[in-house]
């Protein structure tokens, strides 16, 4: 393996780069060798951890999905927090799913806050929706920019009607 173009913008590790071939084996499609280089390597790498989740969500087994989600959750790791608050808002579970949403904007996901004022949105909390999509704009969410007019045109310039 070619740690040079991996390890570009961060250090390397065998624990590292196991965790890349498994998220590599993953995206693949080959979930045999994916499972046991993600399961050794999710509490040392976040995208591991996340990827282990969509696996084993991918393979039926959604509690298990849940369960690593949430331990990533505790680590304070977006990449597992907002796969988790997305599998609850699909599930009609927005007000389990705002918490992971928050935490993983305020670490740095644009995109959570936007999921989260889709999920305010869906249930006609139109303010909230129009701040959170005010939110994930400002920190460049194209998705956000593009929705933000027509969410403040049907609010009346920002206003709720």
């Amino acid at each position: 393996m070619d740690t040079d173009a991996i390890c570009e913008d961060r250090p390397c590790s065998v624990a590292y780069e196991a965790a890349t071939l498994g998220t590599l084996y993953w995206r693949a499609g080959q979930l045999d060798l994916a499972e046991p280089l993600l399961r050794q390597t999710a509490d040392a790498d976040a995208q591991a951890r996340a990827d282990l989740g969509h696996l084993l969500l991918a393979t039926g087994r959604r509690n298990e999905a849940v369960q690593e989600w949430g331990k990533g959750v505790v680590d304070s790791q977006p990449e597992s927090m907002v796969p988790l608050a997305n599998l609850l808002s699909r599930e009609g579970d927005q007000a389990h799913a705002a918490d992971p949403y928050e935490r993983a904007y305020e670490l740095g996901d644009p995109h959570a806050a936007l999921n989260l004022a889709l999920d305010l949105y869906s249930d006609e909390r139109l303010p909230d929706a129009l701040s959170w999509a005010r939110r994930a704009s400002e920190r460049g969410d194209e998705q956000a920019k593009a929705w933000l007019p027509a969410l403040e045109e049907e609010m009346g310039g920002g206003k709720p009607r």
